[in-house]
């Protein structure tokens, strides 16, 4: 399952692999689609409510090739029927967001945004 915005040149995705063992597996990509090396930097953020809340961010800077797609970060999560997760990844290049992605996810279904 994904889902994605596009901007002009770059894409932020959001994978998700739901697992036999009540886990989901969350992977966010980019894909430098511009003529020019890029020096950008990421937000992956993953809000949990239902019974307990919790949030978990990873964020990091990197410099990409143009045309490369890479891995940014994995989070692994449990599932509860009754959680409901907000799944927002977001890249900036200079300070400007160039590219995101967005998915909610309660109990075991995707939902649309």
């Amino acid at each position: 399952m994904d889902s994605s915005v596009f901007s002009e040149k770059s894409i932020a995705r959001i994978h998700l692999v739901q697992k036999r063992d009540k886990m989901l597996e969350i992977e966010g990509t980019f894909y430098n689609g511009s003529g020019k090396e890029a020096n950008v930097y990421y937000k992956l953020i993953v809000i949990k409510s239902g019974q307990s809340s919790s949030t978990s961010k990873q964020s990091g800077s990197f410099i990409i090739s143009s045309k490369e797609k890479v891995v940014l970060s994995k989070i692994t999560v449990n599932l509860n029927k009754n959680d409901l997760y907000k799944i927002k990844l977001q890249i900036f290049e200079n300070n400007q967001l160039i590219a995101e992605d967005s998915v909610n996810f309660y109990g075991d279904k995707l939902l649309q945004n």
